[in-house]
């Protein structure tokens, strides 16, 4: 009797939990896709500043002279900064979006473990009250034969 009953609490706890699943199914292909998104927009972007940078550096004799002035030094150094802020950028966007994620996912698995817990405090209100029931049910019933149920 008691695998019967855990065969129908995990019957009805999959059946409640089942649109959450399929909602939290969604989100994940919505996150992957916003995930991959934010990827080729930052790679877009990194390839951009990568071009502008390198445009800084001039070439031919003016960037000989560039380099003898001491020009081309300063300008690799602001290069290498502006590189290492946009790296550091894109790191915190990637953080963020991953961060925002996580909590989406967390709400809907809060959801589904309330609809857990629900059902199954309802599976054991219902076999709480089978035992009651029955004995009532055959103490009453005219068609029982043999000795009443204390």
């Amino acid at each position: 009797m008691q695998a019967w009953d855990d065969y129908l609490s995990q019957r009805k706890s999959a059946a409640s939990v089942a649109p959450i699943n399929a909602l939290k199914k969604t989100l994940i292909e919505k996150q992957r896709a916003e995930r991959e998104a934010l990827h080729q927009q930052q790679e877009a972007r990194w390839a951009a500043d990568a071009k502008l940078r390198s445009a800084r550096l001039r070439k031919g004799w003016s960037g000989l002279w560039d380099k003898v002035t001491g020009q081309s030094k300063q300008t690799r150094a602001r290069n290498e900064l502006e590189a290492l802020q946009a790296q550091q950028r894109d790191r915190l966007q990637r953080d963020q979006l991953v961060w925002a994620h996580i909590q989406e996912c967390a709400k809907i698995d809060k959801q589904r473990t309330a609809r857990r817990q629900h059902g199954l405090a309802k599976v054991q209100r219902l076999a709480a009250l089978l035992p009651e029931h029955a004995r009532q049910t055959l103490q009453h019933d005219p068609r029982m034969s043999g000795p009443a149920i204390q």
